[in-house]
């Protein structure tokens, strides 16, 4: 039996077990490496998660947005059908150190926020969508290439359906791209 006092010291506990692993649990986003992150489907309000260990279900809408990644940067597949979707395969964000320091070497830019997306072969190559920064810099640049060999571009603000762009909101910059590589925006002009 739990008397009063003892259950109001169980609780506090518990309280703070619960923001102990909601907090400290997945570690800080710079020590991330190369690491499979989470896939989840969004249709109307409702995350559906998509196991990538099985084929995707029948019972997913026939087109759906994918968001990639759980942390502040990530990325969003936009309008992708379903049936498209190859489970066999796992998308990967990329955020190592190693690779923030190519991206800086090819663009003589200091790198504040950055995505790196491989999709490998989970959606169609041609699948657009938003890579989503946790933060608003001076100039923001849209990559193409590969992880070894990054080729960064800076983009501009969105017009009429240009892309890739970016536009700012609720402090995030967002960059809509036509296909997927790596977008990163900059807080100094270069690296001199």
């Amino acid at each position: 039996m739990v008397f009063p006092k003892h259950r109001e010291i169980l609780i506090v506990i518990l309280i703070l077990l619960a923001l102990n692993i909601l907090f400290f649990s997945g570690g800080d986003v710079a020590d991330i490496k190369d690491m499979p992150t989470g896939i989840q489907i969004f249709e109307t309000g409702t995350d559906i998660q998509v196991d990538t260990s099985s084929e995707v279900s029948d019972n997913i809408p026939e087109i759906v947005d994918l968001k990639l990644g759980t942390t502040e940067n990530y990325a969003t597949f936009g309008a992708v059908v379903s049936k498209t979707i190859d489970s066999e395969n796992t998308p990967t964000i990329i955020t190592s150190q190693d690779l923030k320091q190519k991206i800086e070497t090819a663009t003589e830019r200091i790198v504040n926020d950055f995505v790196w997306v491989e999709s490998s072969g989970f959606v169609p190559d041609d699948t657009g969508g938003k890579i989503i920064l946790s933060s608003i810099g001076s100039k923001t640049f849209k990559c193409d290439g590969t992880v070894d060999n990054p080729d960064c571009f800076e983009i501009s603000a969105c017009s009429v359906s240009q892309k890739p762009c970016y536009e700012y909101d609720n402090g995030k910059t967002i960059v809509y791209v036509n296909h997927f590589s790596g977008a990163f925006n900059t807080m100094t002009w270069t690296t001199d």
